[in-house]
């Protein structure tokens, strides 16, 4: 009888990754508070968020992409499916954020957080399980 567990599945899953080109690390080292993440709340390594803004949208100023994280950063709905879907929207058509024309009119830019055009642009990062604590729960 096979003796599959978690454990066995997420190694795999990792080896699979890193073998199509994935960076992997181990989530308790590489998702550490006060390294990778601010809060052990946090599910997002918003360090590694940061770093695409600046690497994929060079020509942005650093107070357009500070706009584009809080933006990301700020739930606009109690409701997971819509916020699921706000944030998918963010990923496949980047995140709107207001500027200036050289005229000094006002515009909206895109901020990309991915690129669709030259994948290689992107981090592609994988990491097991790593603890998020919330309102006293693990």
């Amino acid at each position: 009888m096979n003796n599959i567990n978690e454990t066995s599945v997420e190694i795999a899953a990792l080896a699979w990754l890193q073998e199509i080109g994935y960076r992997t690390g181990f989530g308790p080292d590489d998702a550490q508070v006060g390294v990778e993440r601010e809060e052990a709340s946090d599910a997002v390594l918003w360090r590694l968020v940061k770093e695409a803004l600046e690497r994929l949208n060079p020509n942005s100023t650093s107070r357009e992409r500070s706009d584009a994280l809080k933006r990301i950063q700020r739930a606009e709905s109690q409701d997971l499916i819509l916020e699921n879907y706000r944030y998918h929207n963010l990923l496949v058509e980047g995140v709107p954020v207001e500027s200036k024309a050289a005229d000094g009119h006002p515009i909206t830019k895109r901020l990309r957080l991915v690129d669709f055009e030259d994948p290689s642009n992107n981090d592609w990062f994988a990491l097991n399980q790593f603890t998020i604590i919330e309102n006293g729960h693990n």
